[in-house]
């Protein structure tokens, strides 16, 4: 019997993002309804593509071990293509490179993208909980 494939959406958020004079926060967050995994942690990320990407890496370190077939999900579609299309330049940011060498070294990791994110409340509840509300 083959072990199926859990499902681990992602996401990110960057607070403050829209005020110039307000410091950056920014968090990352995966959940995993099928297996019940899940992980929340500060990063340091003030573009939503590197929070996203850095959402992603996250996930991977945290369940690499712990999960032996996963697909990461996630709601952003620029970093989903990016990640497909492995284009790798000499200004690519690091943390692409870290994920398209996890991807490489483990053909059971797999990124897609997906709409409707479920890690995405729970990301928003554990920012909530960080700030006493």
């Amino acid at each position: 019997m083959t072990e199926l494939q859990a499902l681990v959406f992602v996401d990110a958020k960057i607070i403050g993002r829209h005020d110039p004079t307000l410091p950056k926060n920014s968090f990352v967050a995966y959940f995993s309804e099928n297996t019940g995994v899940h992980g929340f942690s500060s990063v340091e990320a003030d573009q939503t593509d590197e929070a996203e990407l850095k959402a992603i890496a996250f996930a991977i370190k945290e369940l690499r071990g712990k999960l032996q077939k996963f697909a990461i999900m996630s709601d952003n579609e620029s970093v989903v293509s990016q990640i497909k299309r492995a284009l790798v330049k000499p200004s690519s940011r690091p943390v692409l490179l870290e994920i398209l060498a996890e991807m490489k070294a483990n053909h059971d990791i797999t990124v897609e993208f997906f709409g409707k994110n479920p890690a995405h409340s729970f990301l928003n509840q554990q920012i909530a909980r960080l700030q006493g509300h």
